[in-house]
């Protein structure tokens, strides 16, 4: 089974799509932003993500501009950022790239794309390093190289939609990501103003105690001295 030629099997009109997907002639319908090389669409960060992801809870955060954080080990998932319509005759698989696998040690789970899908593919990431990396919009994921079928089939289409009340982050909790995932931007500067702090606190205590002592101590003298007066005072009443 051979692949398919995207770049001569892709198209942007919907009309199009629907007169040729059942025919031989069929054509993957994508987005206009969408990048293909010879045989295979580049699949990119999309809009939105999820740390917890299943039947039950599908519901997808919005990214900032500042990105998302994969943790160390750790796992998320990602909406892509181009929209396909798969024909009755295509079958689609998903594949890492080098540059995110090789290069960051971020693995994409292998999925299928069956005939007649239609949406914004979801796809779980795997960091497989100890490190963390922020992952922005059009960062690429992976690929997606198509195959033709042997017979065609008619298929339901496979809606994916990820709804309207697609959750979003609240001002406080947009600024704890941030502070997660920039924290170099703010943990020197902090340390730095701690311990300006830290010092500004001991010579203000030492200027503090020098002035207290060098007041008290006049006032010694002064005592002393008023003390000596009065005891001459006394010595001398008796004489007259």
């Amino acid at each position: 089974m051979s692949l398919i030629h995207i770049k001569d099997r892709k198209t942007t009109s919907e009309f199009e799509f629907n007169e040729q997907k059942s025919s031989q002639a069929s054509l993957l319908l994508v987005n206009e932003e969408a990048k293909f090389d010879s045989f295979s669409l580049e699949l990119t960060v999309g809009t939105a993500w999820a740390k917890v992801f299943s039947k039950i809870q599908k519901s997808l955060i919005q990214i900032d501009s500042n990105g998302i954080r994969i943790g160390r080990h750790d796992s998320i998932v990602i909406e892509v950022a181009e929209e396909i319509h798969v024909p009755n005759n295509m079958y689609g698989i998903l594949v890492p790239t080098g540059s995110l696998f090789l290069g960051l040690g971020i693995l994409i789970a292998p999925a299928k794309i069956e005939p007649g899908y239609s949406g914004k593919l979801t796809l779980r990431l795997f960091n497989t390093t100890s490190e963390k990396y922020i992952l922005k919009a059009g960062h690429k994921l992976g690929s997606a190289i198509f195959f033709p079928t042997d017979t065609t089939l008619e298929h339901a289409t496979i809606k994916r939609e990820r709804g309207a009340n697609t959750p979003t982050y609240g001002r406080l909790k947009r600024s704890w990501q941030w502070l997660k995932s920039n924290p170099h931007s703010w943990v020197n500067p902090l340390l730095g103003l701690i311990g300006s702090s830290t010092v500004a606190a001991f010579i203000t205590i030492y200027l503090t105690n020098n002035l207290i002592s060098t007041t008290k101590k006049p006032q010694t003298e002064s005592n002393q001295q008023s003390a000596a007066s009065a005891s001459a005072s006394a010595v001398s009443s008796p004489q007259k």
